[in-house]
């Protein structure tokens, strides 16, 4: 019993690599009050894209010419597959009509679909 025991747990941690895989997770800063159609047609395309998404009401700070600037803002969490940063960003500057999107990304670990 102790030996099958050590069996299925050598071969869990041996095979969990296999399981997961590489991911990015993407944060990206938009304004608030972009529109109620414009919101629900971009996270439309997050659903259909990646599968889902999280966000919050943030409030951010920066220097804009010489002069402080604070926003309220909407920031998206986006768990996708590598290579997704740029059509993201292209889908959220040309969908919500933004000059720049400050958008970031990390690697992830990820259980495969």
């Amino acid at each position: 019993m102790r030996i099958a025991l050590f069996a299925l747990l050598l071969s869990l941690v041996l095979t969990a690599p296999a399981l997961a895989g590489e991911g990015v997770m993407h944060m990206f800063v938009v304004p608030e009050g972009l529109g109620d159609a414009k919101m629900e047609r971009l996270t439309d395309y997050l659903d259909e894209t990646a599968g889902g998404w999280t966000m919050a009401r943030t409030r951010g700070g920066s220097m804009y010419h010489g002069q402080k600037k604070v926003e309220d803002n909407l920031t998206f969490w986006v768990a996708a597959e590598k290579g997704m940063a740029r059509a993201i960003e292209e889908e959220v500057r040309t969908e919500l009509g933004l000059e720049k999107v400050f958008l970031t990304t990390w690697e992830i670990d990820w259980p495969v679909k």
